[in-house]
């Protein structure tokens, strides 16, 4: 092989893994974009939970549902009696 076609060569190779690279990038950059449109509204909901308002326009909410209340209504005490007779 002359030093000719082995420069031709090189060449070649620089110049395709040069392109593959381009655009692996821009298929990667456009992959983050659309998992960070797919996260934002999750981590969004998540903040405004935590804080227990929207953390975009600062609204509370109007009542607070407690979870962690005593057995109340037909269901929860029907489950309380059958977990108690078992």
């Amino acid at each position: 092989m002359t030093p000719a076609a082995l420069g031709w060569g090189l060449a070649a190779l620089l110049l395709a893994a040069a392109a593959a690279y381009g655009l692996g990038r821009r298929r990667g950059i456009r992959e983050g974009f659309v998992q960070g449109v797919h996260y934002a509204p999750l981590a969004l909901r998540q903040v405004s939970l935590e804080r227990g308002g929207c953390v975009l326009c600062g609204a509370q909410p109007d009542f607070v549902q407690e979870l962690d209340t005593a057995a109340a209504g037909p269901y929860n005490q029907n489950q309380t009696l059958r977990a108690e007779t078992s």
